[in-house]
């Protein structure tokens, strides 16, 4: 199912493999053997999708990406969009959270794994729910992604997130503990490629994220888009 073939595509991508990336994998890292063995990957597989929930309703192909930073609140807007319209949300930190706990797999090959685990589970998924919640950030790889739906006509909607740098820090050190420190060095770089994105790309809905916002403006944009798909 072609449909199914680029949404895992399209995960790859997400997962982080270099700066506007290609699913073509880098000259150094053609010929390097596999991080993950097959049982390894069956593992992961069985207790990933076993976590992924609405994937047994039958719906048409629509999906839900976001532009923001660490901090905006991508995981918690993706979680309740998913639930209201019975979405099959994927976080590749959710399968990233679960490499770092496997035996054998070192620190340095996480994002080879990764991308490993997301191509075989492109041999594997063939669930009928085909409206995705992709709970990641596509400032860096809209240039490869968007191209990807069009192609073969995948309608999609970006949400872009926007919250006050102050209120970015503070939730980063209360959500993140030991692994705080990380995320506010990375800060200054993603916000360098969510400005680049929205400069080039005007074509999405801005949603302000700050305390006190309610999510009803993007339920009723994402329900909109989804009834007029249903008329057309």
């Amino acid at each position: 199912m072609i449909y199914n073939r680029v949404l895992i595509i399209a995960l790859i991508i997400l997962c982080g493999c270099g700066r506007k990336a290609s699913i073509i994998a880098a000259p150094d890292t053609v010929n390097q053997p596999p991080v993950l063995t097959r049982e390894h990957l069956e593992e992961i597989y069985s207790e990933h999708t076993s976590q992924l929930s609405y994937t047994q309703i039958a719906q048409d192909p629509f999906v839900v990406t976001f532009s923001g930073v660490p901090g905006m609140g991508k995981s918690f807007i993706s979680q309740e969009l998913a639930e209201q319209f019975k979405a099959v949300r994927i976080r590749s930190d959710h399968v990233r959270d679960m490499l770092r706990k496997m035996a054998g797999v070192d620190k340095k090959d996480l994002q080879r794994a990764l991308k490993e685990y997301f191509s075989y589970m492109l041999q594997r998924y063939d669930f009928p729910n085909r409206r995705i919640i992709l709970d990641a950030s596509i400032d860096r790889t809209y240039v490869t992604l968007f191209p990807y739906f069009e192609k073969h006509n995948i309608p999609f909607m970006v949400i872009r997130l926007d919250v006050p740098r102050e209120i970015i820090v503070e939730r980063i050190m209360q959500r993140e503990g030991k692994y705080a420190p990380y995320y506010l060095r990375i800060l200054d770089k993603s916000f360098e490629e969510y400005e680049e994105f929205g400069s080039k790309y005007k074509n999405y809905f801005l949603f302000k994220n700050g305390p006190g916002a309610c999510l009803d403006a993007i339920t009723d944009e994402v329900g909109h888009r989804l009834n007029a798909q249903i008329q057309e």
